[in-house]
């Protein structure tokens, strides 16, 4: 049976109807041809924080296939542009979903609700507790809550992972930093993505902050990196909160 449903923004602008078929285990085959490829790009313009091509790209590929990562991808767009009201609307129409969950509790760390990112992640966590995506929210809870040295730990042991290796490698960079540990930090930040706007912005924080050499990446967004900067640099004057 074909579920139809309208996700509406909250600026008044209509999203794309997503059509999907019953709940199955694996995702359905790609309708469009180049798909794939233009996905992949996708991915790559919101790792660097050209959100704007991102955005199109996502649309454009929800607008023709019903698969979860295609919409899981458009809603983390979403948050990334600060638009979590919107990001919510696009999750609650997909099925749960380890990844889904994690974009929940993202979501809610964005807008400031803390207990519910505890609670959201408090329920993750009891359900699926080795897995990276979870592992990393440990870290994330830890750090922001001043327990930098075991967050770091967490970090650690993920920076080899394939889907939060680079993020996990760039907190624990921030751990090192905010504990003292110039020498470790200068380290790894050897070892952080240049095509990553989480990560470049983390290298401005710690540049302004600590004094580290840092060339600004030209893989990544500007705009976008300064604002992980200022995000960075947030998370640093609070103490990690």
């Amino acid at each position: 049976m074909l579920l139809a449903r309208n996700l509406r923004l909250g600026s008044g602008m209509d999203l794309i109807t997503r059509n999907t078929q019953s709940t199955t285990s694996a995702e359905p085959a790609w309708n469009l041809p180049g798909a794939p490829q233009a996905f992949e790009g996708g991915r790559r313009a919101l790792r660097a924080g050209f959100l704007g091509p991102a955005t199109s790209i996502f649309r454009a590929l929800a607008s023709q296939e019903s698969r979860e990562d295609v919409w899981l991808s458009l809603a983390e767009t979403e948050l990334a542009l600060g638009r979590i009201a919107q990001s919510r609307v696009i999750l609650a129409q997909i099925p749960w979903s380890i990844q889904r969950a994690v974009l929940e509790v993202e979501c809610a760390l964005g807008s400031g609700e803390t207990i519910r990112a505890l609670c959201l992640w408090g329920e993750l966590s009891a359900s699926v507790p080795s897995d990276p995506r979870v592992r990393f929210l440990e870290g994330r809870m830890m750090a922001l809550g001043g327990q930098s040295q075991e967050a770091e730990v967490v970090f650690l042991a993920l920076a080899s992972d394939p889907d939060v290796g680079a993020r996990a490698c760039a907190w624990a960079v921030f751990c090192a930093v905010r504990r003292g540990d110039t020498d470790g930090a200068r380290h790894l930040l050897g070892q952080l993505r240049d095509d990553d706007a989480v990560c470049e912005g983390l290298r401005e924080c710690i540049a302004t902050q600590a004094g580290i050499d840092w060339s600004p990446s030209e893989r990544v967004e500007p705009a976008t990196c300064r604002s992980w900067s200022d995000r960075w640099t947030g998370w640093w004057m609070r103490g990690g909160q």
